[in-house]
């Protein structure tokens, strides 16, 4: 990025301002290096040095003898360009922190005198707000003392990093901060781990580049357990990048070693992204071919007719490696049944799913004495709690009958399972804490029950095979990724489990 200064003088320096003592000189800028341009100055001209400044020099800006012109311009953008030329950032013995300095000067014609403002552009690392422009004259030790700060023209720059701040606090920071990771990743250093275009493409529609297999965006999406950000379909394109031109910014503004270094990995993550999103875009598609954990086929031998009511909504992920079928033959939900037998009692029951393993679980209510099966969901408003029939954990039951809480899901590529046996109760809470099992344990239990009319099995699923074989890769491409370096994705064991589709 170049920042835009206009200046009608020989010497250009940006800085802030802070002490006093008097010093000496000890270097000189002699020893930097010019480089020298010949002008007409009749002419509308636009010099480029080789370090990055750009100046703009309209027609007869500069008066010079003959209308030709020879210029030398210095540059010391560096520290270590400052150090070896004794530049010293001092304004009236106030110590300053430089933005950079350049030298535009006559090499032959000392009468050459500027008489309208040329426009000078300088390369920096970023932008600092409150930065101004000084002239440099020498003080009575032979110093450089930097004086007559003048604001620099910033507005358009300004501008733009205001609406880009707003764009964010309306859009953003609900998922995003710039320092830390929370709903989504931190945006610092985001510039260098991602081109612009294709940071452009993921705020427009992230939806669109995973659909593309883009290994970088699929990647995070499988991080960040599978759920894709917002899209901004009438967010202008310089909105857009207003947005990422301030995130770039910040970041070189906020610790500009760590951007350059993660610059520099750029490429190795690059190549580390391609391997690892290619792996993951294809076992999130079979995945997504192998239907739900639980998959159900019941069979009634008459009419039934089922009430329509809040019901709890049983959690709908995709088997991974495993899938629980069952089978049943006159097997009922609460809803079918209950409402038509004699004795039944308006009650209460809710299970709490506690430990290390009580997300994305799927819970069961078992019934053998009325042949009642019923798959749990979650309660509103509690978190890891399950009910059977309504919501609120309401159900109509038969009290004082044998029945069991059957809890299972995936963690990785191991089978999680717990099973409770409980007499019915009028008002019941129950906590089951599923524990990393077997496929041969669970279908164990299950055959013990010994039930009649319904079978129940854990499979391995429909695409476990190539799943596994995929985590298998996946293992090996770690091993390529660059050595003590975060390349913003996958540093986080990435959940398992699929979402039916992308959320947008």
């Amino acid at each position: 990025m170049l920042r835009l200064y206009v200046v009608a003088l020989l010497c250009l320096f940006t800085c802030f301002a802070c002490q006093t003592i008097e010093r000496k000189p000890v270097f000189s800028p002699d020893v930097l290096p010019k480089e020298y341009f010949n002008i007409n100055t009749s002419h509308d001209t636009v010099l480029r040095t080789s370090r990055g400044a750009r100046i703009h020099i309209p027609a007869h800006a500069i008066k010079a003898t003959g209308g030709i012109l020879r210029l030398a311009i210095t540059e010391a953008y560096t520290i270590t360009d400052m150090v070896k030329a004794g530049l010293l950032t001092v304004s009236n013995g106030e110590p300053m922190s430089s933005g950079g300095m350049i030298n535009i000067r006559p090499a032959d014609d000392t009468m050459a005198k500027i008489v309208q403002p040329i426009t000078v552009e300088i390369p920096t690392d970023f932008i600092q707000e409150g930065m101004k422009l000084f002239k440099g004259e020498r003080d009575k030790t032979g110093n450089l003392n930097w004086v007559k700060p003048d604001s620099l023209a910033m507005g358009q720059v300004n501008q733009r990093f205001a609406n880009a701040r707003q764009l964010l606090q309306q859009n953003c920071y609900s998922c995003h901060a710039i320092e830390k990771r929370v709903t989504g990743p931190a945006l610092l250093h985001m510039t260098a781990r991602r081109e612009r275009k294709w940071l452009h493409d993921i705020i427009r529609n992230i939806a669109a580049l995973l659909a593309t297999g883009d290994p970088e965006s699929n990647c995070l999406f499988d991080d960040y357990n599978k759920t894709a950000m917002t899209t901004f379909p009438t967010m202008s394109d310089q909105e857009i990048y207003d947005i990422i031109d301030y995130i770039d910014n910040i970041s070189k503004q906020t610790d500009l070693e760590t951007y350059n270094k993660v610059r520099l990995a750029k490429d190795s993550c690059k190549a580390y992204y391609k391997e690892k999103g290619a792996l993951l875009f294809k076992q999130n598609k079979l995945i997504k071919d192998n239907g739900k954990f639980v998959t159900e086929d019941r069979r009634f031998s008459g009419t039934v007719t089922a009430t329509f009511i809040p019901e709890v909504v049983p959690n709908p992920n995709n088997g991974v490696y495993y899938t629980f079928n069952i089978t049943s033959f006159n097997w009922f939900n609460v809803d079918i049944l209950t409402k038509d037998l004699p004795g039944i009692v308006d009650s209460e029951l809710r299970v709490s799913v506690t430990g290390d393993y009580k997300d994305n679980i799927h819970v069961f209510l078992l019934i053998p004495s009325i042949r009642l099966f019923a798959e749990g969901g979650p309660l509103d408003g509690e978190k890891h709690k399950y009910g059977f029939f309504t919501k609120d954990g309401k159900i109509p039951m038969l009290i004082n009958k044998k029945a069991w809480i059957i809890a299972t899901g995936e963690h990785k590529d191991q089978l999680v399972f717990a099973q409770q046996v409980f007499i019915t109760q009028q008002k019941q809470e129950l906590t089951i804490s599923p524990a990393i099992s077997s496929k041969n344990a669970m279908n164990e239990f299950l055959k013990s029950l010994e039930l009649k009319d319904i079978k129940m099995e854990v499979t391995d699923s429909r695409n476990a095979k190539g799943i596994r074989e995929i985590d298998s890769l996946l293992k090996a491409v770690e091993g390529k990724k660059p050595m003590n370096f975060d390349c913003g994705c996958g540093e986080t064991p990435a959940p398992q489990q699929a979402s039916k589709q992308i959320q947008i």
